[in-house]
């Protein structure tokens, strides 16, 4: 034993008045007395000493363990109780509380030292007052055996120390639950906030897929619409090349037309020339027509005057007749050749004039044909132009973008009363200042030539543009601030997951403090449940003198033992299993004793005191405890407060208390060893 309790000295504590000495004591010692001599005060003044609370010692002020007290006759301004120890070293060691007035001093040996050094000390020797490991009441063995098992559990919780960090434990235990419930509710918060932002993100998506629908509806139509313009500007730039060259053709054949013109006036004056010359020649005729009717009275007289002189003249008749016939045959000539003439002159001239006159028709027609054409073309270039003005106009109406490269469609006139107030002609050259760029039309639309190919790619964009149009036309009218919620989310996301990850560390934080106190309050219950629960067993037996006996203890929560009940029971000798309520009275305190003792083994105080344990028993097992306190002498100093003469009569010594008449109780103490006395 690291301590033997040798001496109690009491000056002046309840009913103790003066001094006492207690002792010496032994391993084991009874203390006797009638009732009311003031045994439960020495009960009261070794708790006293050994640092119990005053509320615990049957008084309310401190100042009323003075004796006299409790008839307001206190015999003096203190009290004091000296517990007197041997130690292995065969040293003593003193240990006194003292009562001065209102409050109370602790020395060591003689020195003042502070409460928590004194219970500190007396620890150092395996006195727990917290535990009370070294004493049982009056009572204490039958509220032991009646003990439920949750009140079991308090019982070890008391004993092993573990019930110290109860508090510690509910509130860590409770600091957990708050921390989870802070972790849940940021994490359901957590879950909240990544719902909306799914949610968020899916409005973004739908609103960037609606803007990327949008955007390639808009490209489309952009798309649609330069090639409407190129293919127009390209047909536009064709037909006034077409013109342009009809333009160039029709002032050549102008040119041929002013030719023919001339040269119809040249073949009019050469056919008057020709004229001139016949009439001249037919004026030459007449002349000579005229010379030969002079010269026919000639005729006539030479043929008179031949007649008269017919033979004279016979020579000149022939003569004559030769000139005659010569000017027949001359004047035959003369009609022939002027038939000849007037038929070549006439010909001629009207060969050439008609000729003239067929490549003046033929020209003009020539002409009036280009001309159509030239009007056609112009009708084209015009349909073409007001297309090209009807295009821009539309694309400024439905906000159409197409690119510039000079001017503005703000240029192009958007309502009637503007177009009214503008000719056409004007409205055209506002157009003209449009340039548009073509740098984004692809090689290959641009590249069409076939006019029946322009139409089938044209009608294949705008089938598009109608398939996207109708695509997002289905489209509910997206959150267009989805963005913007999306990035006000992901700030509640960022400032969420800062929450969640706090809130799990403060979880994990409080998690770790409560499993280091689980730990530490599991640790020291065990410890000590485990080993009553390894002791009481033989504990039992050696009380009940019988091996067939068994006591046994278990949680009903093995994971956290002092959470729930701690079951107790007991198979007496001779006896079948049954609960500890059905055991008789004596049985019940032999198998409380046994958990009294074996509680007490561990961390055992040097000395055990007992108060009126033997109440409950019968002459039979009075004797079986008896034997066993006496069989625990060289390991255990039992002091027994009894009235059971088959109890205390097995003591090493025995403490008579008793009282003397007075005012007040006034006890005495009388010591007797018994150690020569041979049972």
């Amino acid at each position: 034993m690291p301590a033997f309790l040798k001496y109690i000295d009491m000056e002046n504590f309840k009913s103790y008045r003066g001094q006492h000495r207690i002792g010496p004591l032994k391993s084991f010692t009874a203390v006797v007395g009638p009732n009311g001599s003031g045994k439960s005060n020495f009960m009261d003044a070794v708790s006293f000493v050994m640092g119990e609370k005053t509320s615990l010692l049957r008084v309310k002020r401190l100042s009323d363990l003075i004796h006299g007290a409790s008839i307001n006759k206190p015999v003096s301004r203190s009290a004091s109780v000296t517990a007197t120890f041997v130690l292995e070293d065969m040293t003593t060691k003193q240990f006194q509380r003292s009562v001065i007035g209102q409050s109370s001093d602790h020395k060591i040996d003689g020195q003042s030292v502070s409460v928590s050094q004194y219970l500190s000390e007396l620890e150092k020797l395996g006195i727990n007052v917290k535990a009370k490991n070294f004493l049982v009441f009056q009572g204490a063995v039958e509220s032991i055996a009646m003990k439920n098992p949750k009140e079991r559990t308090a019982l070890f919780e008391e004993i092993s120390g573990s019930g110290v960090l109860k508090e510690q434990y509910e509130a860590c235990r409770a600091e957990v639950n708050r921390a989870d419930e802070e972790a849940q509710f940021s994490y359901q918060k957590k879950k909240g906030v990544a719902a909306e932002r799914k949610e968020a993100k899916f409005e973004k998506e739908e609103a960037e897929k609606y803007t990327r629908l949008k955007q390639e509806l808009q490209e489309q139509k952009v798309e649609l619409q330069l090639f409407h313009l190129y293919h127009n500007e390209k047909e536009i730039q064709n037909f006034e090349e077409e013109l342009q060259h009809k333009q160039n053709e029709l002032t050549k054949v102008e040119k041929k037309r002013q030719k023919a013109e001339d040269a119809l006036k040249e073949k009019k004056k050469e056919a008057g020339t020709v004229q001139r010359e016949l009439a001249k020649i037919e004026q030459d005729i007449r002349e000579v027509e005229a010379e030969v009717s002079k010269k026919r009275p000639t005729f006539i007289k030479a043929k008179e005057r031949v007649t008269h002189t017919q033979k004279k003249l016979e020579s000149a008749l022939k003569t004559l007749e030769q000139a005659r016939k010569a000017h027949e045959a001359h004047q035959a000539d003369i009609r022939k050749l002027e038939d000849e003439l007037r038929q070549v002159e006439e010909q001629l001239a009207d060969d050439d004039v008609a000729a003239a006159r067929k490549d003046q028709a033929n020209i003009q027609k020539d002409i009036q044909s280009i001309q159509k054409q030239i009007s056609s073309l112009e009708s084209k270039i015009e349909s073409k132009r007001s297309d090209r003005h009807n295009i821009l106009r539309q694309c400024k109406i439905d906000d159409i973008i197409i690119p510039l490269l000079e001017g503005s469609l703000d240029d192009t006139a958007d309502t009637e009363s503007e177009q009214s107030s503008l000719s056409t002609t004007q409205q055209y050259r506002r157009d003209s200042r449009i340039r548009v760029d073509y740098s984004s039309l692809s090689e290959a639309l641009q590249e069409l030539e076939e006019a029946d190919e322009v139409k089938r790619k044209a009608d294949k964009l705008q089938k598009n543009i109608n398939t996207l149009q109708n695509t997002v036309d289905k489209i509910q009218a997206p959150n267009m601030r989805a963005m913007q919620k999306l990035n006000e989310v992901r700030e509640k996301v960022n400032a969420t997951n800062e929450a969640f990850v706090a809130a799990r560390k403060r979880a994990h934080k409080a998690k770790l403090a409560f499993e280091k106190v689980k730990k530490e309050r599991h640790d020291k219950f065990m410890d000590c449940f485990e080993h009553v629960a390894n002791e009481i067993d033989a504990i039992y037996k050696a009380l009940a003198m019988n091996q067939s006996a068994q006591a046994f203890l278990g949680p009903e929560n093995p994971e956290e033992p002092y959470l729930d009940g701690i079951n107790y029971n007991c198979v007496a000798p001779g006896k079948r299993f049954q609960p500890m309520s059905n055991l008789s009275g004596g049985e019940k305190t032999v198998a409380a004793l046994a958990l009294l003792f074996a509680i007490h083994s561990y961390q055992p105080a040097p000395f055990f005191l007992l108060d009126e344990i033997d109440a409950a028993l019968d002459n039979t097992n009075i004797g079986k405890v008896a034997s066993y306190i006496r069989s625990k002498k060289g390991s255990l100093q039992t002091i027994v407060i009894s009235l059971k003469e088959e109890f205390y009569g097995c003591a090493d010594a025995l403490i008579g208390i008793c009282s003397e008449p007075a005012d007040c109780l006034v006890s005495d103490v009388y010591t007797l060893s018994l150690e020569h006395y041979q049972l």
